[in-house]
């Protein structure tokens, strides 16, 4: 019995309602040192122990060290004044409650040791968004995607010829109208929703050093093109998400340059985090991102200044249409901030999604409904340490991937944003060292697991290279320097996926893990699918019978006959296979 182990606390991480008469509850206990936990609970001013309800709770995830028991209960008319404790039977077959008073280890003496849930309010609700679990992102540097027409020249920017080595500083001419030509090839690819880096005026060719919120940047077009985009994109069924940089501006932004030239007297003064002045000379005596000085960092706990961006968020949804934003460094911006901006911009567009962005755990950003899902870097991490270095066991890996189920509700986790690389990273396939059958692998994993799988352009042809400047290539366009083996697998999963409702919104449970092969469960009311992913050079055994279960799928990543690997129960190398339980 490890009591010190056990971990609740009456917060949103561990009960939350989902609407005005059901309640979520999960609990944390050592690795296998429970044989059951049962929640009790009853309505206050409920004194007779007959009206104490007694929910079993089950164990869905496991990360190595703890496991994590949830239950669900629904109370009507309103699951409101709710009082509870939890039973737990060790295994070592003794038994304690757990209240509002800590541990008690006599039913009798559990009178008034109990936690209590006061109100379900509806801005705390967490639900399943139909609709946004069916995102499949596609991210789009948009000055190397495509370029349409033949100026070479616009504004002080000469673009070099198309496919020439990236640099920090070349520009190759992308463009607004570029990437609308190219919307027939993104349906045909099976995604439904576009994340562009910044479109707004800057100085670099990533723009995140914007100069003007309220101006597209010269060389992507003028709001024509980004308003003919939108509404082609959406006739096709697809949203666009823009990338707002809130956290800091460019240089030569007019407030920045307001307080460089007036110093106290700039009514902006407070917008920024000045440490001296004057400015103007010698080493940033400002706040800057990263330290460098060419992006100051803005104060977004200024009034003035959340006003400012919060009308930026506002005016290119009413005006545009886009479907949300994406919102860089979310995780330096002060939370009160991502509170007005949230409801601000839900006020003026319910289901606008806010995508943060956050290299570890996002549950900051996403508690209290602040934004909808978060960039998940550690589901890149996993897999690179798991395929890519082989730094870790599958073991470990089916650790990580439990504990990042353990991090958020599972209804935020199912609209979490599940990439494989980014701008900011090196190509997948590069850090696989090439190997064409690790990149199919992972692909499999996003397009299986939790979350909304988010594909990095050029990925689904092959392209590969090392971190920034180099991920950051003019997209291929020539079919025969294509990988069009690697593209149809892309699209088979992508459509796969996308008709399998089981796979959008059922649950996760570990399966098993033998060797370099991984099993997880994912389940709804309806169906129950079995996903076996093989990362590894040696032929497997699913570890139990299979009766019952009919397998429904079957992708080698190495080119062998599927037809042979469909009629067998062993699982091939390098492979996904899918059951269902029939």
């Amino acid at each position: 019995m490890n009591r010190a182990a056990v971990v609740f606390r009456p917060t949103e991480e561990f009960i939350y309602p989902n609407s005005r008469t059901e309640l979520t509850i999960r609990i944390r206990v050592a690795k296998d040192d429970v044989r059951g936990i049962y929640l009790e609970y009853w309505k206050r001013g409920d004194k007779s122990e007959k009206k104490i309800q007694r929910e079993s709770m089950r164990r869905y995830y496991s990360d190595g060290v703890s496991d994590q028991f949830e239950c669900h209960i629904k109370i009507k008319p309103i699951a409101a004044y709710i009082r509870y404790r939890f039973k737990i039977d060790f295994s070592d077959h003794s038994s304690t409650w757990l209240g509002a008073s800590k541990f008690c280890e006599e039913e009798e003496k559990t009178t008034g040791n109990f936690f209590e849930f006061l109100w379900p309010n509806p801005s705390d609700f967490q639900y399943v968004n139909f609709e946004k679990q069916r995102f499949i992102f596609y991210q789009i540097f948009p000055d190397r995607f495509w370029k349409s027409g033949e100026k070479q020249e616009v504004g002080n920017h000469i673009f070099e010829p198309w496919g020439s080595l990236p640099t920090r500083q070349n520009y190759m001419g992308g463009n607004l109208a570029g990437i609308r030509q190219k919307l027939p090839y993104l349906e045909k690819l099976g995604v439904n929703c576009l994340y562009l880096n910044p479109v707004f005026e800057g100085t670099s060719n990533h723009r995140y050093d914007t100069v003007n919120y309220y101006r597209i940047d010269p060389d992507f077009g003028e709001e024509k093109d980004l308003r003919d985009l939108i509404g082609q994109a959406h006739l096709t069924g697809m949203k666009v998400l823009l990338d707002g940089v809130f956290n800091h501006c460019g240089y030569a932004w007019g407030p920045f340059q307001d307080v460089l030239e007036k110093g106290r007297a700039s009514k902006y003064r407070d917008w920024f985090f000045v440490q001296e002045y004057p400015l103007e000379s010698g080493a940033p005596k400002y706040d800057c991102v990263g330290f460098y000085r060419w992006m100051p960092k803005i104060n977004l706990a200024n009034r003035q200044a959340q006003d400012y961006f919060i009308a930026v968020g506002k005016y290119w949804i009413e005006k545009f249409q886009i479907d949300g934003w994406r919102l860089d460094v979310a995780d330096e911006i002060p939370t009160q901030f991502w509170e007005r901006f949230a409801f601000e911009v839900k006020g003026v567009s319910p289901d606008s999604f806010l995508l943060g962005e956050t290299w570890g755990d996002a549950d900051r950003l996403l508690h209290g409904n602040r934004l909808d899902s978060a960039m998940n870097y550690l589901f890149r991490d996993a897999l690179v340490d798991w395929l890519g270095s082989k730094a870790i066991s599958t073991e470990e890996f089916n650790s990580r991937l439990n504990h990042m189920m353990m991090l958020y509700p599972f209804e935020k986790m199912s609209q979490m944003y599940n990439l494989i690389d980014s701008h900011d990273t090196d190509r997948f396939l590069f850090a696989c060292g090439g190997d064409l059958r690790k990149l199919k692998i992972a692909v499999a994993l996003q397009m299986t697991f939790v979350g909304c799988p988010a594909v990095y352009y050029g990925d689904e042809v092959g392209m590969t290279a090392d971190t920034d400047p180099l991920c950051r290539a003019c997209m291929n366009w020539e079919e025969d320097q294509q990988n069009q083996d690697l593209l149809r697998w892309y699209r088979e999963l992508i459509h796969f996926r996308s008709s399998h409702e089981v796979l959008l919104n059922g649950r996760f449970q570990s399966a098993f893990v033998v060797g370099r092969m991984l099993g997880f469960y994912r389940f709804n009311r309806e169906e129950s699918y079995l996903v076996i992913l093989n990362g590894g050079d040696d032929w497997g055994k699913i570890p139990f019978d299979t009766d019952g279960w009919e397998k429904i799928l079957f992708m080698p990543a190495d080119g062998e006959n599927a037809q042979k690997g469909m009629e067998t129960s062993d699982v091939s190398a390098y492979s996904l296979e899918i059951w269902r339980a029939i």
